[in-house]
């Protein structure tokens, strides 16, 4: 068998090595971009896109964070959710570093962004604010096992989330799982009231949630489109163990 010319195989392993093996889409302007801002010891981090592959991915919090010597770091979210383990990557990278880590909640916070948010040492509902809790989904082409095995996953991944929830807002996992099945909407008040937040700033009506929620995230790929067509949550708060 011919060999390549040793200069030509070098430049092919160059090629192969630096190769981004799942190359990310072509974002429209602003769209993947993590925007951190640091001035005199404080920190601010803006989280305002999908989480994961179309979006904000977890190795650039990470790398950006592991430049931040600030001793707190304000994170502010307003994303639809995304990607389960780039979600949780990201909510261990805040809640490993060592600043106080004060989240506000501007617009959304569902799905991934939602247990992301549970990192914070504080968690503020800004007016208007939403909170969706729900069990994690996915993709499966295969047979019965390989169908079987998925539902094993997301069980597992659910549960996973549920305790996240459970640690912060008391309650427990199963309670969690029951609440996440049902795809969960929370106001600013309610998710207070739930234990998913410390506060709420100022009042708002559900109107003016409902429209910016809808100006900012496409919600079809939910059960329901915010938390003006939800229903009610359940509210019954357990105090987390000390």
């Amino acid at each position: 068998m011919n060999k390549l010319p040793a200069d030509l195989m070098a430049s092919v392993r160059r090629h192969l090595s630096n190769r981004d093996t799942k190359p990310r889409p072509v974002l429209p302007d602003g769209r993947g971009t993590l925007k951190v801002t640091a001035f005199d010891g404080v920190a601010e981090v803006l989280l305002f896109d999908e989480i994961g592959w179309y979006g904000i991915r977890a190795e650039d919090v990470i790398h950006q964070l592991a430049d931040v010597t600030a001793t707190t770091i304000n994170l502010r979210i307003n994303s639809p959710g995304g990607d389960v383990f780039d979600g949780v990557a990201i909510m261990n990278a805040l809640a490993d570093h060592p600043a106080t880590v004060n989240v506000t909640v501007d617009g959304l916070a569902a799905s991934a962004a939602s247990f992301i948010a549970m990192a914070g040492d504080t968690i503020t509902m800004n007016r208007g604010a939403q909170m969706m809790v729900h069990d994690a989904s996915g993709l499966c082409i295969g047979n019965a096992s390989d169908m079987r095995e998925m539902v094993d996953l997301l069980d597992r991944i659910s549960n996973t989330i549920a305790a996240l929830y459970a640690e912060r807002a008391g309650g427990s996992v199963e309670d969690w799982r029951a609440t996440m099945r049902a795809e969960t909407w929370y106001s600013a008040p309610e998710a207070v009231t739930a234990g998913l937040a410390d506060q709420a700033v100022g009042p708002a009506s559900e109107g003016m949630a409902a429209a910016s929620i809808a100006a900012s995230f496409d919600l079809t790929c939910f059960l329901y489109a915010g938390r003006g067509h939800a229903p009610a949550p359940a509210l019954n708060r357990v105090s987390p163990a000390p």
